[in-house]
């Protein structure tokens, strides 16, 4: 317990132990006061602290702007990147019961098309793992499976936007009981998702690279799956932790609750940046 307990206390203390911590932090709170390019900057930071916190520094980093605001939109695109399977996901369940509720009861429910996705993946790396020589023909047939599932992802889609903005009341949308645990187990998964985001944004910020490398950085993530338990748990801990204060402080004085949330985030991202080094993302490369 003390093993799991210690980085996240350490996390907590990290934003307010150097010097000047007030001015650092000021500044991004108030910049959290403009819409979006804020967020981007604020999130654009952490690559500074991934830096400071590798080099061991025990003051916060200077803010860079330009810098900042270059690195928050590169990581704000990634994170779309990643989380877009799970996106996609529950669209797709989504428009599955909709469209059934909005056209006939008989549509197939939205929780088929991931299964077919999946299923299909694993029989076709099956077949080229056990015949080799037709791996052209599965590459050919994949092509063809994956530009057809495009097509298909787009018209379900279209057809709940479509709904939607004609107007749909979901409290008509009925999910069934395997509906509810697809949408559970997406959520675990964004969360997994989330957290191997922290690590390849502190990899990039250290390294260079590994920022579009996810399949790596879940593989080593998986080697080490009791530190990695214990980080997703802490980092959810910290984000949910950080929202709350922060609306709750925000509720009476404003700014303050913006100093908890940069300080928030500085935690985040030192817990992060503390695990990659544990794990040894840092020092391979991969």
């Amino acid at each position: 317990m003390t093993a799991s307990v210690r980085p996240l206390t350490q996390a907590l203390r990290y934003p307010w132990q150097g010097k000047g911590w007030f001015y650092r932090l000021l500044p991004l709170a108030l910049l959290q006061l403009v819409p979006v390019i804020g967020q981007i900057i604020l999130m654009g930071y952490g690559q500074a602290i991934a830096r400071a916190v590798y080099r061991q520094q025990r003051d916060l980093p200077r803010l860079h702007l330009r810098r900042a605001l270059i690195d928050g939109l590169r990581l704000a695109a990634i994170g779309i990147v990643y989380c877009l399977p799970i996106i996609l996901t529950v669209l797709l369940v989504l428009s599955g019961d909709s469209m059934s509720n909005a056209e006939t009861s008989g549509s197939i429910p939205g929780i088929v098309y991931p299964i077919v996705l999946l299923s299909y993946s694993r029989i076709s790396s099956e077949i080229v793992k056990r015949r080799p020589t037709v791996k052209s023909a599965v590459s050919f047939v994949n092509r063809i499976f994956s530009f057809l599932v495009v097509l298909f992802i787009i018209w379900r889609l279209s057809g709940l936007f479509t709904l939607l903005k004609g107007g749909v009341d979901f409290s008509d949308i009925t999910l069934t009981s395997t509906d509810i645990v697809m949408l559970f187990v997406s959520s675990l998964l964004l969360s997994i998702l989330v957290a191997a985001w922290l690590i390849s944004g502190v990899q990039f910020a250290i390294t260079g690279k590994g920022l579009l490398n996810p399949r790596a950085t879940l593989k080593r993530m998986m080697v080490n799956r009791g530190l990695t338990l214990r980080f997703t748990l802490s980092t959810w801990l910290l984000i949910a932790g950080t929202a709350v204060t922060t609306m709750a402080s925000a509720l009476f004085l404003l700014v303050p609750g913006l100093v908890l949330l940069t300080a928030g985030n500085a935690a985040i991202w030192y817990l992060a940046t503390q695990y990659a080094k544990r794990v040894g993302i840092l020092e391979r490369g991969n």
